[in-house]
């Protein structure tokens, strides 16, 4: 089986005929690069204006770097144009589409009642009746890009564990 969080989960989606995986988690699965690019850009200048009260360059700033082919500095690790690319190009839907394997959905939200995640109903449309969509109630986010939230999200093991040992005896 293959299990991705967030951005692993595309790339877990991506692989997972290579892999010949019998089965697949996506938790709170990012299914869409260019929203996801742009996601790690917005929050890197925003923690850029936490600590220097000021943000130093824009979105449109950076991606225009990357598309002259500079890295960028974010969070303290090289963003790539070659990465950003291979983000843009990734199409983890289609892969879904075409991987014939049983798939559990984590829908990761902060209540009960909170809408579907727009990522997890376009995989659970994707993956029609191979699809099993868990709702996981966490206090906090399981991420915020640059920084820790929630060490142990409970709930999400607790949907996870039992689908593994049912799915993958």
């Amino acid at each position: 089986a293959l299990l991705g969080l967030r951005y692993g989960a595309a790339l877990a989606a991506a692989a997972a005929a290579r892999a010949e995986a019998s089965a697949l988690c996506l938790i709170a699965p990012v299914l869409r690069g260019r929203e996801y690019v742009m996601e790690v850009l917005r929050a890197y200048i925003a923690a850029e204006m936490v600590l220097n009260k000021k943000a130093g360059v824009s979105r449109e700033v950076l991606m225009q770097r990357l598309d002259e082919g500079a890295s960028v500095n974010l969070f303290g690790y090289d963003f790539t144009p070659a990465q950003r690319d291979g983000m843009l190009a990734l199409d983890p839907v289609a892969a879904l589409k075409a991987h014939g394997a049983p798939t559990l959905l984590i829908d990761v939200a902060r209540t009960e009642t909170a809408r579907e995640a727009t990522e997890v109903a376009a995989a659970r449309a994707a993956l029609g009746d191979r699809a099993v969509v868990v709702r996981a109630v966490e206090p906090q986010p399981l991420h915020a890009e640059g920084k820790a939230h929630l060490l142990r999200a409970e709930n999400v093991t607790q949907a996870l564990l039992p689908w593994l040992e049912a799915t993958c005896p």
